[in-house]
């Protein structure tokens, strides 16, 4: 039955043709995450860096969730993919052209430019590239072609961080801009011929008025609260974990690059396992779980900043991936489920917005990577992220207690 489902959707060429743009630029995403992670802590010593630079890209990812929610509907969704995609690939170019005139560069400078860029495509990517993905299907197998789409980013993981530490080992930067920039203009080529199906509209819509119908929608209604409320727990405090596996394995057990790049993989790796799982087994109490799953992230990045032992941190990697894959299967479906379908738009607007409160979790590793140690990092964060996740879970609990007196 779900090969069926599958071969449904795989049969649609179109699907097939964004599909395939999503997983080579998520490879490329998350190859780029890791390689200028250690790259940057390779040149200064200096873990802050690789924290700022990942809150670079979050800031630019959620100024460009505003604008688009704003404004998305003025323009074709192939149009906007093909330019940042376009955007990206030449700023992996430039410094490659640029070595070939013997001109010296800040490397740091172009890993910078090309993280806020690449933060662009990552927003628009969940707001164009998914939505097109979903319109070439019927309607009944639309779920089912989404999940397919988010369970191949986790794959992409795993992709990205081996691909990282196979091109690190071999020592030539200019191989990681050619791989970025050979995959994101290469790509573009799948966009040629589409049409985006979606009508176009005159006039701005604020995105203070979508704030606010979603806001008050969601004080009426506590599975879209809770996600609304624990999302920017997961983006400050867990995201910019996946930043700094590689540099964990580099810096506390003197690993190669290649070999750290192999180590991170295996949070992919789980992120697939808990993927496929919650695909089977469906959770019925399905806001539960998603608080359950947030705190056993929280509580494996926590064990992987104490432990001393090198293959237990992978089991706790492990499943830190297994976790996180769940959450964010359990995110999305809480948030369609449980959400008036004419409001669907906005809230998934909001929460993608969101996503780049992650910028104040880079800011934050920025900080303490001035002073601390990367196991010290992660146990600072995780213990911030517990602490702010039961806050927020008393809140909502109480929320919850007073509209149902308000009921009764």
């Amino acid at each position: 039955m779900i090969s069926n489902v599958i071969l449904d959707i795989l049969v649609v060429r179109d699907f097939r043709h964004y599909w395939t743009i999503g997983f080579l630029t998520s490879t490329a995403r998350w190859f780029e995450i890791m390689a200028f992670s250690v790259l940057s802590w390779e040149l200064t010593g200096d873990a802050s860096i690789a924290g700022w630079m990942f809150a670079f890209r979050m800031i630019s990812l959620g100024i460009t969730g505003v604008i688009f929610a704003m404004l998305g509907h003025l323009f074709s969704g192939v149009i906007v993919m093909v330019a940042t995609q376009l955007l990206v690939g030449v700023s992996c170019l430039l410094p490659i052209f640029i070595s070939f005139t013997f001109i010296d560069y800040d490397v740091l400078t172009v890993l910078y430019v090309i993280s806020i860029f690449s933060g662009v495509l990552w927003s628009v990517d969940f707001s164009y590239r998914r939505r097109l993905l979903g319109d070439t299907l019927p309607s009944k197998i639309v779920g089912s072609g989404v999940s397919l789409d988010v369970l191949s980013s986790h794959a992409t993981r795993l992709l990205g961080m081996v691909f990282g530490g196979l091109i690190l080992s071999i020592g030539d930067e200019n191989l990681i801009f050619l791989f970025l920039a050979g995959i994101y203009i290469l790509s573009t080529f799948l966009y040629f011929g589409k049409k985006d199906p979606s009508p176009f509209k005159q006039g701005v819509t604020g995105f203070s008025t979508l704030f606010k119908k979603v806001i008050e929608h969601a004080f009426k209604n506590i599975p879209v609260l809770t996600v609304l409320a624990l999302t920017p727990i997961f983006n400050v405090f867990v995201l910019p974990f996946f930043t700094l596996i590689s540099l964990l394995f580099l810096e506390k057990f003197r690993t190669n690059e290649l070999e750290a790049g192999l180590f991170s993989s295996l949070e992919a790796i789980g992120a697939l396992v808990g993927g496929v799982l919650i695909s089977i087994f469906y959770p019925k109490k399905k806001v539960m779980t998603f608080c359950t799953m947030l705190f056993i992230l929280l509580i494996s990045v926590l064990f992987t900043s104490l432990c001393e032992i090198k293959y237990l941190i992978v089991i706790f990697i492990f499943f830190t991936g297994f976790a996180s894959s769940c959450y964010s299967a359990l995110q999305s479906s809480i948030i369609y489920a449980f959400t008036e379908p004419n409001l669907r738009s906005a809230t998934l607007s909001v929460l993608t917005v969101s996503i780049g409160t992650g910028f104040l979790g880079a800011v934050n590793v920025a900080w303490l990577g001035v002073n601390l140690s990367i196991d010290q990092i992660l146990m600072v964060m995780s213990i911030e992220g517990i602490a702010c996740g039961l806050i927020f879970l008393i809140l909502v609990w109480s929320r919850a207690k007073y509209l149902k007196k308000a009921i009764l």
